[in-house]
């Protein structure tokens, strides 16, 4: 796999004259992103992991828990393809950003109830915030550079991030 890539290296876009190259560190707007990035696989993970846990706190066996946990990966699919088009047809995506933290919210308190239909709508909105967080947090990566070559340094920077979380 990586055999070909060094047989036949893919030479790397050159700057315009009226283009700089921007600093990844000192980038707010990389920052930004890694921020949304992080908050949203937070709570994807923290939800993921203790959602059949404080089901089961709430009195449902493990069996109902993980349904109700398949649920809300369910429910996080057709955002995912919807989220992207909606997106790209924005000029400015803190809209979507900030209605994605407010139904992580409304679905997180809703999980304090012990009523089934209030969990069930609860899990639903986590999930549809699952889905709309990781497919905005993977379009800022397109949607914030206006060059190549800071595609591909948001790109190094993604994979750095990436590889040091594994650690």
């Amino acid at each position: 796999m990586w055999y070909s890539q060094v047989k036949n290296p893919v030479p790397k876009p050159e700057l315009q004259s009226d283009q700089k190259k921007t600093n990844m560190w000192t980038s707010f707007t990389a920052w930004q992103v890694t921020l949304f990035m992080g908050l949203q696989s937070l709570m994807y993970y923290t939800c993921l992991t203790w959602l059949p846990d404080i089901l089961q706190f709430h009195g449902y066996s493990s069996s109902q828990a993980g349904w109700i946990l398949s649920l809300m990966l369910f429910a996080l699919i057709p955002i995912n393809f919807l989220i992207p088009v909606v997106a790209d047809k924005m000029k400015n995506q803190k809209i979507l950003g900030a209605l994605t933290g407010a139904v992580f919210l409304l679905g997180t308190i809703g999980l304090f109830s012990a009523n089934l239909v209030l969990i069930t709508i609860s899990v639903i909105l986590i999930g549809i915030g699952c889905g709309s967080g990781y497919s905005l947090s993977i379009m800022f990566f397109t949607l914030r550079t206006k060059v190549v070559m800071r595609h591909q340094n948001c790109r190094e920077w993604l994979n750095l991030l990436v590889i040091s979380s594994r650690l």
